[in-house]
C-alpha cells in the first residue's frame, strides 16, 4: 500500500541553476528585513554605518527550489554598480557572500552561507534536497566546494582546490571535478 501511495506523487525534475555574483537576478524578490538585520549584525554594524544605503538596499534576493518542502530565497549583494557601497563593504576582490534562507511561516532561518564567484544549485539531490556547488577563485587559486543537506541545513561535503589558474592540467582537473559532481 505504501508503494502505491508513492507512485501517486508526481516526480519533478529540476534543472541546475547557476547564479553569479555579477549577474542580477531575473526574478528578484524582497529581502526579508530579519535576514538583512542578521547580515548587518554579522558585519558588526559597520558596513553602512556612515552611508545612506541600508543593508536591505544593498542586497537582492530570488526564490530558489531546493527540492524539499522548504520555501527559500538566495540572497547576495547587488551588482557592483548598484549600490557600490555594498560591493566594497561585503565583497572581496574576487568573491562575494551568498546566503540561502528558508522563508516559512513568516519567519526566516539561514540554511547556508558562503563566499564565492558563483553558486550552482544542482539537480542532483542528497537527503531529498538539491546539492550546492560553490566556485570561487583568487589570483593563483581556484576552488569548488560541494555542500550537502543534513537535517538542519547545508554543510560542506567536499572541497576541490587547484593552485595555478595558468596551469592547464590543474584547470582540466577542476573542470572534471565540477562535471562529476554536477551529474
Amino acid at each position: 500500500m505504501a508503494t502505491a501511495a508513492c507512485l501517486l506523487v508526481p516526480t519533478v525534475s529540476l534543472a541546475s541553476e547557476e547564479f553569479g555574483i555579477e549577474q542580477a537576478f531575473d526574478k528578484p524578490a524582497e529581502v526579508p528585513g530579519a535576514a538583512a538585520a542578521e547580515m548587518q549584525e554579522a558585519t558588526d554594524g559597520k558596513c553602512f554605518a556612515n552611508r545612506s544605503t541600508t543593508m536591505q538596499d544593498a542586497l537582492e534576493a530570488t526564490p530558489v527550489q531546493l527540492g524539499g518542502p522548504i520555501s527559500a530565497l538566495l540572497i547576495k549583494p547587488k551588482q557592483p554598480s548598484e549600490p557600490k557601497a555594498a560591493w566594497g563593504c561585503l565583497c572581496g576582490a574576487y568573491t562575494c557572500p551568498m546566503w540561502i534562507y528558508s522563508i516559512e511561516g513568516g519567519g526566516v532561518r539561514r540554511l547556508w552561507g558562503s563566499s564565492g564567484v558563483s553558486l550552482e544549485i544542482l539537480d542532483r539531490k542528497a537527503q531529498g534536497h538539491r546539492l550546492l556547488l560553490l566556485t570561487s577563485g583568487s589570483a593563483g587559486h581556484q576552488e569548488a566546494a560541494l555542500h550537502g543537506w543534513d537535517s538542519h541545513g547545508y554543510k560542506l561535503s567536499v572541497v576541490f582546490g587547484q593552485g595555478s589558474e595558468e596551469d592547464a592540467r590543474a584547470e582540466a582537473e577542476m573542470q572534471k571535478f565540477v562535471e562529476e559532481v554536477s551529474r
